[in-house]
């Protein structure tokens, strides 16, 4: 969850939609609106959430038990 976290809001909206470094954009797509679209990484965010949420009660299930 933490890491979700770190990753929206520092890594993509920070530096990836706000910043956009040159190293992160990929040639002959500059200016692309796709790279200051806070929606999809924030939809991102949420399918990753809900990803681990169900890994972690998984895993959670499996060490109860041994």
């Amino acid at each position: 969850m933490i890491f979700n976290l770190v990753d929206l809001f520092i890594i993509d909206w920070l530096i990836f939609c706000w910043i956009t470094p040159e190293f992160v954009v990929i040639p002959s797509t500059e200016g692309m609106k796709g790279y200051k679209n806070y929606k999809f990484h924030l939809r991102g965010a949420i399918i990753g959430t809900k990803f681990f949420a169900i890994v972690s009660l998984f895993l959670a299930g499996i060490v109860t038990t041994i």
